[in-house]
């Protein structure tokens, strides 16, 4: 028996008799409120349960005595780089300014400046917010309510615990070097740093706008969000057999039919699902038989999802359960997409991951869901008119998590020799603002949300930081 202590829980490998039975005994027979756990059969000889924090504590001598027997490691979620603020006692604001300035020259005795609480954080009605409570995975704005929850910018869910109305104000659009955007008053404060200084600081849009007016080459970036973590839903069809359909599967065709240029996706898929496979002569397709030796059908193998039934290439698209699914469920659907139709490429002394498509929609969605895993990248139109269409979508990921990205091992292989022939020193965790530019007038609101990370307290200075949201774009 193993055990791992993570933020939330327990992660018990191989669990005793004892502890399968307590664990039934205070959570499936008792209805707890919050507690839960969950039971995974890995094969005939290894299972895996997962409990929440709260059976460590549970005041029970024999389960007691069975944990002082494990050494329980500590294993923590991964982070993003500190961010280290340089306080100044500038005001950011010409509001501040003009505070100060009545404070220090009125010669009154008694004087009060008082401000709406919330004010210069507005953003627009319209901007979508990333939410976990939502099935589209976000919410407007102008429906957010007290109690609901968003995500901050190390992609844990937070609750918003006030709102404050900013009425009709002037939106700004920021435009980032990926091709993100972004929505928000010229009062609206950001974590910035410039290349040169490498030293954070917190700015509103009006001063970034100043600077990018002053000199076109000054370089302002702000944080790449850490994964948004999405709460974990059951799906229909495994997020990775969805992925390799979805990349290169025939969906208008009356058999279940997977073109591959071998026949490894095939097999692994059938292994999955307890199917055998044919290739179709003289074309890389594949066709699939259950265990009564039927061809499976298309229409019977999507039927919890009869919406990609009869879907062209042109028209492919993310369903909502697995655009805004866990993280592992968004990881297993991408890898899916790269093992069937990803390329592998040397670029500028660099590897490159790359995936092409005839849907842009469906380009549009992936790029959206790999900014929602703390990734950069580019959509390139590569051919587009009122009938066709292909275009590309290049990762831009450090060679650290390549290989993460593929499930097969011919694949890893190949990126992992790239890997390790071409070094890169590129730096990933900022992302540029290259423009900044007024766009239209409309009713604007700012929120204050329950998380130690919209507070820093620091040793002259309380700077809030609702900033820190999770910048990564909504396809539409």
């Amino acid at each position: 028996m193993r055990i791992e202590r993570t933020t939330t829980g327990l992660i018990i490998y191989d669990p005793s008799m004892i502890i399968k039975r307590k664990c039934l005994q205070y959570f499936a027979l008792s209805s707890p409120k919050r507690e839960f756990f969950i039971y995974n059969r890995i094969d005939d000889n290894h299972t895996v349960l997962y409990v929440t924090s709260a059976f460590e504590h549970l005041e029970d001598k024999a389960l007691q005595d069975e944990l002082k027997t494990v050494n329980i490691k500590n294993i923590r979620p991964s982070e993003g780089d500190k961010i280290i603020l340089k306080m100044t006692r500038e005001p950011r604001s010409d509001l501040q300014r003009d505070c100060i300035n009545k404070l220090t020259s009125s010669n009154s005795k008694k004087i009060t400046v008082q401000l709406k609480p919330g004010t210069g954080k507005a953003e627009p009605y319209s901007r979508k917010i990333p939410s976990p409570d939502s099935d589209k995975g976000w919410k407007l704005m102008g429906d957010i309510q007290l109690n609901d929850r968003v995500f901050d910018l190390f992609g844990n869910p937070t609750t918003v615990v006030n709102i404050f109305e900013q009425g009709m104000k002037d939106v700004y659009k920021i435009t980032f070097e990926d091709g993100r955007k972004a929505f928000c008053t010229s009062e609206h404060l950001w974590t910035i740093r410039s290349h040169k200084l490498r030293e954070w600081s917190t700015v509103d849009t009006d001063t970034i706008i100043k600077s990018l007016k002053r000199n076109k080459r000054n370089k302002c970036y702000i944080p790449i969000c850490q994964p948004v973590q999405y709460p974990q839903k059951e799906v229909p069809i495994d997020p990775w057999v969805l992925g390799c359909f979805i990349s290169n599967g025939c969906l208008t065709s009356g058999e279940l039919q997977l073109y591959a240029a071998s026949d490894e996706v095939p097999n692994k898929i059938a292994s999955l699902y307890g199917y055998t496979i044919k290739k179709i002569t003289n074309i890389s397709a594949y066709i699939f038989y259950d265990t009564e030796g039927k061809l499976v059908k298309t229409n019977y193998f999507f039927r919890n999802i009869p919406e990609l039934i009869d879907v062209t290439n042109y028209k492919k698209y993310v369903p909502d359960l697995y655009m805004f699914n866990d993280i592992e469920n968004r990881m297993k659907f991408i890898q899916g997409l790269l093992d069937v139709n990803g390329t592998i490429e040397q670029i500028k002394n660099d590897s490159s991951i790359s995936y092409k498509s005839n849907s842009k929609v469906l380009l549009l969605q992936i790029r959206s869901m790999l900014h929602s895993l703390g990734y950069t990248c580019k959509v390139i139109d590569i051919c587009t008119n009122s009938l066709t269409y292909m275009g590309s979508l290049r990762f831009i990921i450090p060679n650290t998590v390549k290989q993460l990205f593929f499930s097969l091992t011919s694949k890893k292989i190949c990126i992992g020799s790239l890997i390790e022939e071409y070094k890169s020193a590129k730096y990933y965790n900022d992302l540029r603002i290259v423009n900044v530019e007024y766009s239209h007038r409309e009713r604007c609101r700012c929120i204050v949300v329950d998380n130690p990370e919209h507070l820093y307290l620091t040793e002259d200075y309380i700077v809030t930081h609702n900033t820190f949201m999770s910048i990564y774009s909504i396809a539409k």
